[in-house]
């Protein structure tokens, strides 16, 4: 016991701690600080003040211990317990964050530091490194922490479909763009983007022309912003493809791929067959059929 009782509030030591909190690299590491304890075993503070010792001296000799900002991954880790569980891109920076930090560590700690640091290594030396695990990592992400397209030959499979695509999508609006600008159904300034789409900037008397969605106007009203309509737009798609984002993909959280799964495809079959559609007179697409027990050929 501590005496006098009041002795770490004359010593201020609550303020030592948030000193020291100010400098912390991450919130496990200020968690911690907060959370230190008085010690009052000899060989316990002896040990920490040669830890500290030798922080000072590497400080002197511009000799930097490679501490950088960090983020808890254990909400990350502990998520893969999930079965089938895919982590974002998010959690794989995380990750791979912290690997290289623990990575630089190792390196920091050569055979010729170990003797001048001997208490700071002793920390490093109980911390598992793998560095296998940064090159998976890498194979899939990217410096910018973004999915590499060859991640899997799948991906890339479909990053160059997209790109063909969106390719496909340009030369369409060019040719647009060319076709009302000779008619002179465009203003000086052609295109713009409203509501993250490209639009169109049509002046009004001319907006009734131009066959797609007007997503603004100008304050004056003299120039309406247009999305135009594609050839291969459908309006049933469209309509299927806002409610199955509204309805499923914005009010779910999927924890893996096979969740997914299975929660899109008992969507999908309440849509066809249970959901009445206005358009069919208030009938489901593709109803169930039952066929009564009564009614059913009988087995010889």
């Amino acid at each position: 016991m501590l005496e006098p009782k009041d002795l770490l509030e004359k010593l201020e030591f609550n303020k030592v701690l948030e000193l020291i909190v100010r400098e912390c690299y991450g919130e496990l590491g200020k968690e911690a600080v907060r959370a230190m304890p008085v010690e009052t075993e000899l060989p316990v503070i002896e040990r920490k003040l040669r830890e500290v010792a030798e922080y000072k001296l590497a400080l002197e000799k511009n000799d930097q211990v490679p501490l950088s900002e960090y983020h808890d991954i254990y909400p990350d880790l502990r998520m893969l317990e999930v079965v089938d569980y895919v982590l974002s891109e998010e959690s794989f920076k995380r990750i791979g964050a912290i690997l290289l930090l623990v990575r630089d560590l190792n390196q920091f700690f050569t055979p010729g530091r170990q003797p001048v640091y001997p208490h700071l290594y002793d920390i490093m030396r109980s911390v598992a490194f793998d560095e296998g695990l940064i090159e998976a990592i890498e194979r899939v992400i990217d410096d910018k922490g973004e999915i590499r397209s060859d991640a899997s030959p799948e991906l890339l499979k479909i990053r160059k479909a997209t790109q063909a695509k969106q390719r496909e999508l340009e030369r369409v609006f060019r040719s647009l763009i060319n076709e009302y600008r000779n008619k002179g159904w465009l203003t000086d300034n052609v295109e713009s983007f409203r509501n993250g789409r490209r639009v169109l900037s049509v002046p009004a008397e001319h907006k009734r022309k131009i066959r797609g969605i007007i997503h603004d106007e100008s304050t004056s009203g003299k120039t309406a912003f247009i999305e135009p309509g594609s050839p291969w737009e459908n309006g049933y798609c469209e309509s299927f493809n806002a409610r199955f984002r509204d309805e499923l993909l914005n009010a779910e959280v999927f924890y893996s791929l096979r969740e997914a799964q299975i929660l899109i495809e008992r969507w999908r079959r309440h849509y066809n067959t249970v959901r009445p559609h206005s358009s069919l007179g208030y009938r489901p697409p593709a109803p169930e059929a039952f066929v009564p027990m009564d009614q059913r050929p009988t087995m010889h």
